[in-house]
């Protein structure tokens, strides 16, 4: 894990996993554009920055319907 947190680029496994979610989830967010996501050549890759930013402007507290 102390390689992922060097990265300034990442593939989508890896980007998923340090915001903590399963790949179906991250491609729904890049698919919405919540994750913008830039190239390698033709390789799709996030940047630290973009998913720092992601992160950061998540809610502080549990939103949604009460039980």
């Amino acid at each position: 894990m102390s390689v992922l947190a060097e990265s300034l680029l990442y593939d989508r496994v890896d980007a998923a996993r340090l915001l903590a979610i399963s790949p179906r989830k991250f491609d729904d967010l890049r698919a919405s554009g919540e994750i913008p996501t830039r190239y390698q050549g033709s390789k799709p890759v996030f940047h630290i920055d973009d998913l720092r930013a992601y992160a950061a402007a998540l809610p502080t507290a549990k939103t949604g319907r009460a039980s």
